[in-house]
């Protein structure tokens, strides 16, 4: 509800209120005359007559008066013109507790004490009590013009418009010739406006709560499309890194597996090696008998080399000397395998061999070629091994 229209519609529903608190007086100014013929109290009389007199505060400390008498102390007159003074005074609350005990203390018409205790209750700015009470006036007169403007008003005040409407229209149809019609027709015209004003405003809101919404939804999918795709490249990154981990890795066990199979080889040639060292020592006969095959060998190229060296007119002496040294070598290979000492022998064999070599190449190369081309062993030729069995002429 606008500043304006709510201003506008305080001050319209005051202004009518004030108009109807008179007509529950005039309700009860019958009672007051047929009281004044009998036999009544000086404090009710002349407090009546004060009220009346438009005095409602001096009229206020007799009506108590007379409520302390017990022939009055349940009289409904009595509280309705006590709550009456007291609401005209300004004493709001006293007046709504004198109208409750008018109507707690049972027969006779409550339903000017419903209507005044409404008007208590708007004064005091409890719209949902003053509507009650209207209502409870409305539910045994229908007709009441006065109930149904002053709930009319509660409901306006309440922002219950649609409601408020409805009781000013049947107000006018009750009460068509009153002062206030076309005040009336104003508030409602206003009412009727307010009302499309509030239409309009709650689908802009609505519109506007659906677009947020649309928005909202487009960002919560927006959010978890972005969620994905970072969990997608996440995993992706992480794939790579267990690629990489595992390429590092399987590096890592081709270069172990290499390392392995290269001190496994070299294991197996040191195992072998120490096989083939055993297995000769294990069998020194073997041994023994290669090395004599090729003392026999060396002995035939050394009787062929004598009988060369004779043919060739050198000296005696030198041939005693050569002999000599293959008698000596015999004696040391005779004397190594009665030890069983055939490593050592076949050392010092092949250093001897060496040194023997050597001399005998020294005395042949004073041998004319051509004499020694006679003494040739049959198959030799160029690149042959000296170590082939050899034939003197």
């Amino acid at each position: 509800m606008n500043d304006f229209f709510h201003r506008f519609v305080l001050f319209f529903c005051i202004s009518i209120y004030l108009c109807f608190p008179g007509a529950a007086v005039e309700a009860q100014s019958g009672d007051l005359s047929e009281r004044q013929a009998g036999d009544v109290s000086g404090a009710y009389r002349k407090g009546i007559e004060l009220f009346l007199s438009g005095k409602p505060a001096d009229a206020v400390p007799l009506l108590e008066e007379a409520l302390a008498e017990a022939r009055f102390a349940a009289e409904q007159d009595v509280f309705n013109y006590l709550g009456l003074a007291l609401h005209q005074t300004g004493e709001h609350t006293r007046a709504l507790d004198a109208f409750a005990q008018g109507i707690a203390s049972g027969g006779g018409d409550r339903k000017v004490l419903y209507y005044n205790s409404g008007n208590a209750a708007y004064m005091l700015g409890d719209y949902s009590a003053a509507e009650g009470f209207y209502s409870q006036v409305l539910a045994e007169d229908p007709a009441h013009a006065g109930a149904l403007l002053n709930r009319a008003n509660a409901r306006l005040m309440m922002n219950r418009l649609a409601e408020a409407s409805v009781d000013y229209t049947r107000y006018l149809e009750i009460d068509a010739g009153s002062p206030q019609h076309e005040t009336i027709l104003t508030v409602q015209n206003l009412i009727e406006a307010e009302l499309t004003a509030q239409d309009a405003e709650r689908e802009r809101r609505e519109q506007e709560e659906f677009s947020l919404a649309a928005e909202q939804r487009r960002i919560d999918a927006d959010s978890a499309r972005s969620a994905e795709e970072a969990l997608i490249h996440a995993q992706w990154l992480e794939s790579g890194q267990l690629s990489a981990a595992a390429a590092s890795m399987d590096g890592r066990l081709d270069a172990e597996a290499a390392r392995s199979a290269a001190e496994l080889r070299a294991s197996g040639e040191s195992l072998l090696e120490e096989q083939q060292r055993a297995s000769r020592l294990e069998d020194p006969v073997r041994a023994v008998r290669e090395d004599a095959e090729a003392v026999r060998l060396y002995e035939e190229y050394l009787s062929a080399r004598e009988a060369a060296l004779i043919r060739s007119g050198i000296g005696d002496e030198a041939v005693e000397e050569v002999l000599t040294d293959a008698e000596q070598l015999n004696a040391r290979e005779n004397a190594a395998i009665s030890g069983g000492d055939s490593g050592s022998y076949a050392e010092e064999r092949i250093r001897q061999e060496r040194e023997e070599t050597d001399r005998l190449q020294r005395l042949l190369d004073s041998i004319d070629a051509a004499d020694l081309d006679a003494v040739a062993p049959e198959g030799e030729s160029e690149g042959e091994s000296p170590g082939t069995e050899l034939v003197s002429e």
